[in-house]
């Protein structure tokens, strides 16, 4: 379960640094070799920069995630029965 609660935060930062390429390389003082992030970006998202619906893309991820490696309870026998025979 850790991992994917810290894996989805990683990878929604590595969408963030391909689409905002330019604020990063201002930030970081990137050299040239961003130049080929900076296409890439263009690429996938075109002139769109995604801003807050990182936040959203971040908490669908962790949900499939978590959903995804998450195993369902037993049912207790009291219960099987009740649902087998009624309340009565």
């Amino acid at each position: 379960m850790l991992y994917v609660c810290l894996l989805a935060p990683l990878l929604i930062l590595g969408i963030d640094f391909v689409n905002n390429i330019e604020w990063w390389q201002k930030q970081l003082k990137l050299g040239a070799w961003s130049d080929s992030i900076k296409q890439t970006s263009f690429a996938i998202f075109g002139s769109f920069k995604i801003g807050y619906e990182l936040l959203i893309y971040n908490g669908i991820l962790t949900f499939l995630g978590l959903f995804l490696i998450s195993k369902p309870q037993p049912v207790p026998k009291e219960v099987k029965t009740i649902l087998e025979h009624g309340a009565h």
